[in-house]
C-alpha cells in the first residue's frame, strides 16, 4: 500500500506562523528552508518537512525527523527502517509518499502551458506527443513518471530521461522492474508514485495548516 500524504498552501503564512511551523523542525532543516530566497518556496519546502514529521509521528512514532542520513545523491533515508519515503511540491501542491518494504518515488507538477522537448522523449512517446490534442498533460504525465522512476530508484534527476521509456505503466529502468501510479489529488497537476512493487494500493491522507 502506498500512502499519500499531501498539503496545500493556499496563501502565505504570517511571519509568526512560519517560525511556529519551522521551530518544530531540526535545526539543519530549517536552515536549508531559510536558505531559499523566495519566501514561497520556503513554505513550500516547510510545507513537505511537515507532512515528512507527520508521516513519521503516524507510521513510524519511534523515529525522529532528525534520525534520517543521507545518501551519495542527497536522498534521504532512515538507516534499518522497513519504509521508504519521498517528497515532491510544485505550484501550492506538497506531497510525500510512503511505502513498507519497498522503494518509491513520487513527482507532482502543476499543468501549465510549456514547450515540448524533444531530448526527454523516446521516439514512441514523441509520436505520441505530437499525435495528442491534450499534449500539454501527456507531457506532464511523461515527466512526472520518468522523475519518480529516478527518484524511487535514488539516483535523483538526472540527464537521462530519455533512457526511461514511460508511456505504459510498467518500466525497465535501471535494471529493475517499476510500476507506475497515477495519483488522483487534483485536475490541475499530474502526480504518478513510482514503486518496484506491483498491485500497490493507493491512500490519500490530507494535511491541513493554517
Amino acid at each position: 500500500m502506498i500512502t499519500v500524504f499531501y498539503t496545500r498552501i493556499s496563501h502565505l503564512l504570517k511571519d509568526a506562523d512560519f517560525a511556529h511551523y519551522l521551530a518544530q523542525l531540526p535545526e539543519p532543516i530549517q536552515k536549508r528552508i531559510s536558505a531559499y530566497k523566495d519566501e514561497y518556496q520556503q513554505q513550500l519546502r516547510l510545507a513537505g518537512k511537515l507532512l515528512l514529521k507527520a508521516m513519521i509521528e503516524d507510521k513510524a512514532p519511534h523515529l525522529k525527523t532528525d534520525d534520517p542520513q543521507y545518501s551519495d545523491y542527497s536522498r534521504p533515508y532512515f538507516p534499518g527502517a522497513h519504509f521508504d519515503f519521498n517528497i515532491s511540491h510544485s505550484g501550492d501542491l506538497a506531497v510525500c509518499a510512503y511505502l513498507e518494504n519497498g522503494h518509491i518515488g513520487i513527482d507532482v507538477e502543476a499543468i501549465k502551458p510549456t514547450t515540448l522537448l524533444r531530448d526527454l522523449f523516446t521516439d514512441i512517446e514523441w509520436e505520441l506527443l505530437n499525435s495528442d490534442p491534450e499534449h500539454n498533460r501527456l507531457f506532464f504525465e511523461l515527466w512526472t513518471k520518468k522523475e519518480a522512476v529516478q527518484k524511487a530508484n535514488g539516483t535523483g534527476i538526472s540527464d537521462d530521461m530519455k533512457t526511461i521509456e514511460v508511456y505504459t505503466n510498467e518500466v525497465w529502468a535501471y535494471n529493475n522492474h517499476w510500476y507506475l501510479y497515477p495519483i488522483p489529488i487534483d485536475d490541475n497537476y499530474c502526480c504518478y508514485a513510482a514503486s518496484n512493487l506491483c498491485d500497490q494500493a493507493i491512500v490519500l491522507r490530507e494535511f491541513r495548516f493554517p
